[in-house]
């Protein structure tokens, strides 16, 4: 009887660990915008949101932080309720859709194993087809949902005035001159 090494007994756990460690660690961001009143868009514990005066608002599934994030701009609430609703039909119609197709697909199939010419329902086929095309309009318009996240968060920055001084990126804050005998 061959005994193994416990080492290569545990080698798929260490490197398992390993591997979700470093995936983990990979979706964060340690950037911290500066707080002058506009939105900037960052990543958090491996969620993409938006940075406004220190407070993070996670994205969500549809894009509901977006919102909240440039409330008190209308135009700025109009492009990112746009984005939240494209993004939340569009994913429901992908999802009903494909589920649609599926379900009538299986049907089709089973109706040509059942039937004693081996031919299966054609309208089931057709509406399994139907089906596809609504998922393939579901994914348009989940999509067109995308660039109004972007206007969403420039018309707001855009309106906004800044609150306190800005800075480039790599420029220094200017020296503070101390005033003579202040040493």
């Amino acid at each position: 009887m061959q005994r193994t090494s416990s080492i290569f007994r545990r080698t798929p756990l260490i490197a398992g660990s390993l591997t979700l460690s470093l995936a983990v660690s990979a979706c964060s961001s340690s950037y911290v915008p500066q707080r002058n009143g506009k939105i900037a868009t960052t990543m958090k514990a491996g969620q993409i949101g938006y940075e406004r005066d220190g407070r993070f608002h996670s994205h969500g599934l549809f894009g509901g932080g977006l919102v909240d994030a440039v409330r008190g701009v209308p135009a700025a609430e109009a492009a990112a309720n746009t984005h939240y609703s494209r993004t939340g039909w569009g994913f429901a119609s992908m999802l009903g859709g494909l589920v649609c197709s599926t379900v009538a697909l299986s049907y089709s199939l089973s109706e040509s194993f059942v039937s004693d010419n081996g031919s299966g329902s054609d309208e089931a086929a057709i509406i399994s087809l139907g089906c596809l095309g609504v998922t393939l309009l579901g994914g348009g318009l989940l999509i067109s949902g995308l660039p109004y996240r972007f206007d969403a968060v420039n018309i707001f920055n855009d309106a906004v005035q800044p609150t306190g001084p800005v800075y480039m990126p790599g420029q220094a804050p200017p020296m503070i001159q101390r005033p003579p005998g202040s040493y």
